[in-house]
Protein backbone atom coordinates (compact mmCIF):
# COMPACT_ATOMS: atom_id res chain seq x y z
CA UNK A 1 0.00 0.00 0.00
CA UNK A 2 1.33 3.40 -1.12
CA UNK A 3 1.44 6.20 1.23
CA UNK A 4 -1.08 8.26 -0.60
CA UNK A 5 -3.42 5.14 0.45
CA UNK A 6 -2.68 4.64 4.17
CA UNK A 7 -6.00 5.96 5.53
CA UNK A 8 -5.03 9.40 7.45
CA UNK A 9 -7.41 9.69 10.95
CA UNK A 10 -8.03 12.95 12.94
CA UNK A 11 -8.48 10.97 16.49
CA UNK A 12 -7.70 6.95 17.09
CA UNK A 13 -9.81 6.04 20.29
CA UNK A 14 -8.53 2.94 22.27
CA UNK A 15 -10.93 1.10 23.39
CA UNK A 16 -14.63 -0.06 21.62
CA UNK A 17 -16.75 -0.17 25.42
CA UNK A 18 -19.51 2.44 26.22
CA UNK A 19 -16.74 5.43 27.03
CA UNK A 20 -14.99 4.59 23.93
CA UNK A 21 -18.31 4.32 21.32
CA UNK A 22 -19.82 7.47 22.89
CA UNK A 23 -16.37 9.32 22.10
CA UNK A 24 -16.25 8.30 18.71
CA UNK A 25 -19.90 9.42 18.10
CA UNK A 26 -19.18 12.61 19.51
CA UNK A 27 -16.28 13.47 17.80
CA UNK A 28 -18.18 12.61 14.28
CA UNK A 29 -20.66 14.82 14.85
CA UNK A 30 -18.39 17.57 15.09
CA UNK A 31 -16.72 16.38 11.50
CA UNK A 32 -13.63 14.86 12.81
CA UNK A 33 -12.23 10.95 11.47
CA UNK A 34 -12.08 8.46 14.07
CA UNK A 35 -10.65 5.18 13.96
CA UNK A 36 -11.82 3.08 17.03
CA UNK A 37 -9.54 0.09 18.01
CA UNK A 38 -10.97 -3.04 19.87
CA UNK A 39 -9.65 -6.13 20.93
CA UNK A 40 -12.76 -8.22 20.89
CA UNK A 41 -14.56 -9.49 18.28
CA UNK A 42 -17.30 -7.43 19.41
CA UNK A 43 -18.39 -3.78 20.99
CA UNK A 44 -19.11 -2.98 24.32
CA UNK A 45 -18.05 -6.18 25.89
CA UNK A 46 -15.77 -5.91 28.94
CA UNK A 47 -16.67 -3.32 31.82
CA UNK A 48 -19.18 -2.26 29.50
CA UNK A 49 -21.22 -6.13 29.39
CA UNK A 50 -21.36 -6.63 32.95
CA UNK A 51 -23.01 -3.66 35.47
CA UNK A 52 -26.08 -2.59 36.70
CA UNK A 53 -27.59 -0.99 33.97
CA UNK A 54 -28.04 1.95 35.95
CA UNK A 55 -27.38 5.66 34.58
CA UNK A 56 -25.67 7.39 37.92
CA UNK A 57 -26.84 10.61 38.07
CA UNK A 58 -24.58 11.49 41.03
CA UNK A 59 -27.04 11.77 43.97
CA UNK A 60 -23.43 11.69 45.72
CA UNK A 61 -21.10 13.57 44.20
CA UNK A 62 -19.99 16.70 45.66
CA UNK A 63 -21.74 19.90 44.29
CA UNK A 64 -19.36 22.27 41.66
CA UNK A 65 -16.83 18.99 41.02
CA UNK A 66 -16.39 18.23 37.69
CA UNK A 67 -17.51 15.04 38.52
CA UNK A 68 -20.90 16.75 39.16
CA UNK A 69 -20.66 19.11 36.31
CA UNK A 70 -20.45 16.12 33.93
CA UNK A 71 -22.76 13.90 35.33
CA UNK A 72 -25.78 16.89 35.18
CA UNK A 73 -24.77 17.55 31.88
CA UNK A 74 -25.24 13.82 30.45
CA UNK A 75 -28.50 13.27 31.86
CA UNK A 76 -29.45 15.71 29.23
CA UNK A 77 -27.12 14.00 26.31
CA UNK A 78 -27.83 10.59 27.37
CA UNK A 79 -31.97 11.49 27.03
CA UNK A 80 -31.17 12.56 23.54
CA UNK A 81 -29.07 9.71 22.63
CA UNK A 82 -31.82 7.43 23.95
CA UNK A 83 -34.30 9.22 21.73
CA UNK A 84 -32.37 9.08 18.65
CA UNK A 85 -31.77 6.06 18.07
CA UNK A 86 -34.61 4.40 19.63
CA UNK A 87 -32.92 3.17 22.95
CA UNK A 88 -34.78 1.78 25.71
CA UNK A 89 -34.65 3.43 29.03
CA UNK A 90 -37.11 4.09 31.78
CA UNK A 91 -37.14 7.25 34.29
CA UNK A 92 -37.42 6.08 37.56
CA UNK A 93 -37.64 7.22 41.14
CA UNK A 94 -35.08 6.38 43.60
CA UNK A 95 -35.14 5.78 47.54
CA UNK A 96 -31.93 5.92 49.37
CA UNK A 97 -32.45 3.87 52.13
CA UNK A 98 -30.33 3.72 55.93
CA UNK A 99 -30.70 0.68 57.20
CA UNK A 100 -28.66 1.41 60.72
CA UNK A 101 -27.80 4.86 62.68
CA UNK A 102 -24.39 5.02 61.53
CA UNK A 103 -26.16 5.97 57.99
CA UNK A 104 -28.19 8.48 58.91
CA UNK A 105 -25.36 10.19 60.20
CA UNK A 106 -24.07 10.30 55.96
CA UNK A 107 -22.81 14.04 55.41
CA UNK A 108 -24.29 14.20 51.70
CA UNK A 109 -28.51 13.02 52.28
CA UNK A 110 -29.55 14.75 48.98
CA UNK A 111 -31.89 13.52 46.58
CA UNK A 112 -31.73 13.00 42.44
CA UNK A 113 -33.91 10.63 40.49
CA UNK A 114 -31.69 7.60 38.78
CA UNK A 115 -32.64 6.70 35.12
CA UNK A 116 -31.96 3.27 34.00
CA UNK A 117 -29.35 2.76 31.48
CA UNK A 118 -25.89 0.77 30.64
CA UNK A 119 -22.59 2.62 30.85
CA UNK A 120 -18.72 1.60 31.67
CA UNK A 121 -15.61 1.89 30.86
CA UNK A 122 -12.34 0.17 30.13
CA UNK A 123 -10.07 -1.23 32.83
CA UNK A 124 -6.57 0.64 32.59
CA UNK A 125 -3.34 -0.38 34.98
CA UNK A 126 -2.27 3.08 35.92
CA UNK A 127 -3.70 6.40 36.20
CA UNK A 128 -1.12 9.51 36.74
CA UNK A 129 -2.01 12.63 38.08
CA UNK A 130 0.02 16.31 37.65
CA UNK A 131 2.05 16.45 40.63
CA UNK A 132 3.56 12.98 40.47
CA UNK A 133 0.60 11.28 42.10
CA UNK A 134 0.10 7.86 40.55
CA UNK A 135 -3.23 6.19 41.84
CA UNK A 136 -3.41 2.35 41.33
CA UNK A 137 -6.33 1.03 39.20
CA UNK A 138 -7.72 -2.51 39.66
CA UNK A 139 -10.45 -4.75 38.69
CA UNK A 140 -13.23 -4.92 41.10
CA UNK A 141 -15.45 -7.28 40.01
CA UNK A 142 -19.58 -7.20 40.63
CA UNK A 143 -21.65 -9.45 41.19
CA UNK A 144 -25.69 -9.65 40.19
CA UNK A 145 -28.45 -12.42 40.75
CA UNK A 146 -31.85 -11.59 38.83
CA UNK A 147 -35.07 -12.56 39.59
CA UNK A 148 -38.40 -13.95 37.39
CA UNK A 149 -39.76 -10.90 35.63
CA UNK A 150 -42.82 -12.14 37.01
CA UNK A 151 -41.72 -10.24 40.07
CA UNK A 152 -41.96 -6.86 38.28
CA UNK A 153 -44.79 -5.61 39.84
CA UNK A 154 -43.22 -5.64 43.40
CA UNK A 155 -40.67 -2.85 42.94
CA UNK A 156 -41.02 0.37 40.88
CA UNK A 157 -38.26 2.40 41.67
CA UNK A 158 -34.73 1.80 42.62
CA UNK A 159 -33.56 1.17 46.56
CA UNK A 160 -30.17 2.71 46.60
CA UNK A 161 -28.28 1.71 50.27
CA UNK A 162 -26.02 4.58 51.62
CA UNK A 163 -22.72 4.76 50.16
CA UNK A 164 -19.58 3.72 52.04
CA UNK A 165 -15.83 5.05 52.10
CA UNK A 166 -14.94 2.02 49.62
CA UNK A 167 -18.22 1.66 47.64
CA UNK A 168 -21.66 2.63 46.49
CA UNK A 169 -22.77 -0.39 47.51
CA UNK A 170 -25.58 -3.10 46.96
CA UNK A 171 -28.82 -2.26 45.05
CA UNK A 172 -32.17 -3.84 43.97
CA UNK A 173 -33.33 -2.05 41.08
CA UNK A 174 -36.23 -2.94 38.14
CA UNK A 175 -34.12 -3.21 34.32
CA UNK A 176 -35.51 -2.23 31.93
CA UNK A 177 -36.07 -6.20 30.47
CA UNK A 178 -38.99 -6.33 33.41
CA UNK A 179 -36.71 -8.00 35.42
CA UNK A 180 -36.38 -7.24 39.84
CA UNK A 181 -32.49 -7.49 40.35
CA UNK A 182 -30.04 -7.10 42.71
CA UNK A 183 -26.30 -6.11 42.91
CA UNK A 184 -22.83 -5.27 42.77
CA UNK A 185 -21.14 -7.16 44.90
CA UNK A 186 -17.30 -5.48 45.00
CA UNK A 187 -14.58 -7.56 45.30
CA UNK A 188 -11.37 -6.26 44.17
CA UNK A 189 -9.61 -8.55 42.02
CA UNK A 190 -5.95 -9.21 40.66
CA UNK A 191 -7.55 -11.11 36.76
CA UNK A 192 -8.63 -8.72 34.67
CA UNK A 193 -10.24 -11.05 32.30
CA UNK A 194 -13.13 -13.50 32.70
CA UNK A 195 -14.98 -12.59 36.04
CA UNK A 196 -16.81 -15.82 37.53
CA UNK A 197 -20.13 -16.05 39.69
CA UNK A 198 -19.68 -17.78 43.07
CA UNK A 199 -22.68 -19.44 44.33
CA UNK A 200 -22.06 -18.26 47.85
CA UNK A 201 -22.07 -14.62 46.76
CA UNK A 202 -25.24 -15.09 44.73
CA UNK A 203 -26.51 -16.86 48.00
CA UNK A 204 -25.62 -13.74 49.74
CA UNK A 205 -27.06 -11.30 47.43
CA UNK A 206 -30.26 -13.14 47.34
CA UNK A 207 -30.50 -13.10 51.08
CA UNK A 208 -30.25 -9.27 51.33
CA UNK A 209 -32.89 -8.68 48.30
CA UNK A 210 -35.16 -11.13 50.48
CA UNK A 211 -34.36 -8.59 53.60
CA UNK A 212 -35.24 -6.08 51.20
CA UNK A 213 -38.13 -6.71 49.68
CA UNK A 214 -39.16 -9.93 51.57
CA UNK A 215 -41.97 -10.77 48.61
CA UNK A 216 -39.01 -11.67 46.51
CA UNK A 217 -38.87 -14.65 48.58
CA UNK A 218 -41.95 -16.31 46.43
CA UNK A 219 -40.11 -16.06 42.83
CA UNK A 220 -36.95 -17.31 41.50
CA UNK A 221 -33.53 -16.48 39.87
CA UNK A 222 -33.71 -16.76 36.91
CA UNK A 223 -30.10 -15.53 36.23
CA UNK A 224 -26.75 -14.75 37.38
CA UNK A 225 -23.86 -12.55 36.40
CA UNK A 226 -20.42 -11.00 36.50
CA UNK A 227 -18.49 -8.15 35.52
CA UNK A 228 -15.45 -6.07 35.92
CA UNK A 229 -15.05 -2.25 36.76
CA UNK A 230 -11.68 -0.01 37.41
CA UNK A 231 -11.19 0.98 40.69
CA UNK A 232 -8.63 3.13 42.53
CA UNK A 233 -8.04 3.55 46.26
CA UNK A 234 -10.11 6.96 46.01
CA UNK A 235 -13.67 6.56 46.64
CA UNK A 236 -14.50 9.07 44.13
CA UNK A 237 -14.09 9.95 40.99
CA UNK A 238 -11.27 11.82 39.38
CA UNK A 239 -11.21 14.07 36.28
CA UNK A 240 -8.49 15.84 34.85
CA UNK A 241 -9.39 19.58 32.96
CA UNK A 242 -6.03 20.37 30.57
CA UNK A 243 -7.78 24.13 29.44
CA UNK A 244 -4.83 24.67 26.73
CA UNK A 245 -6.88 21.79 25.29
Amino acid sequence: MSSAQVPVYDVAIIGGGTVGCAIVHELTGRGLKSVLCEQNSQLVQEASAGNSGIVHTGFDATPSTIEHQCLEDARILNKAIYNKYSLPFEERGALLVAWNQEQLRWERWQFRESRLWTHGSHLSRWLTRPGGMVQRIHPRKGQFAVFDQSAASLLQSIILPVPSERTKGVLVFPSVYGNIVVGPTAEDQTARENPQVHQKVIDELIAFAHFVLPELAEYPVVATYAGLRPATQMKDYHFILDKNR
